[in-house]
């Protein structure tokens, strides 16, 4: 089951001890903080870590223009927030010494062909999965405790314990599902013997 924008924006509300919202319309206090600081919570923590659901290929577009220090210039996605890698084939396991610069929503490089590896800026939380939505209520709770007076210096530094948990437990599992099942598991003679 997907959580609604509603449900984790609870979640933080009752990490921090506050009121529940029933919608993103109702005018409440809790409600308009929420919404405040909803979109920035998201995409900082999209940023932070290469989700696997949030991480696209695609081929960039060249655009016509010319930029200074480089011979061609390709448009990012709209929903791009950050490139972790560039491919000038499609085939992201070569090298990554290819070099480019990003510069505002523009991609600079000496390369004919542009491919990236990016995270996307995904606002539908049915894509989210459950370990992005814990942490995402635990950064909003954090932006959220101040605003509405509801958290103690101790239980912030609580929040920030449980943080880190849910992000070691994600990374386990994003790294998890990107590896192939044949090399996952080596035996202690194999591991000795190599």
């Amino acid at each position: 089951m997907s959580l609604s924008q509603v449900n984790i924006i609870n979640m933080a509300l009752s990490k921090i001890g506050d009121y529940y919202i029933s919608s993103l319309t109702e005018g409440t206090k809790q409600q308009i903080h929420a919404l405040i600081h909803w979109e920035n919570c998201r995409d900082s923590l999209l940023q932070s870590y290469k989700w696997n659901f949030a991480t696209e290929r695609v081929r960039l577009a060249r655009l016509a223009e010319t930029p200074i220090g480089y011979d061609y210039v390709y448009q990012l996605p709209n929903d791009h927030l950050k490139t972790d890698r560039m491919s000038t084939d499609g085939d992201f396991g070569g090298d990554d010494s290819i070099d480019y610069k990003i510069h505002g929503k523009k991609l600079l490089t000496d390369e004919t062909t542009c491919y990236i590896e990016y995270r996307k800026q995904v606002t539908d939380p049915s894509y989210y999965t459950p370990l992005f939505s814990k942490v995402l209520a635990v950064d909003l709770a954090l932006a959220l405790a101040e605003p509405l007076g509801m958290i103690p210096a101790n239980d912030k530094q609580l929040l920030l314990a449980e943080r880190v948990e849910y992000v070691n437990e994600a990374r386990g599992v994003d790294f998890e599902e990107g590896q192939n099942e044949a090399g996952q598991y080596y035996s202690m003679t194999a591991c000795r013997d190599n």
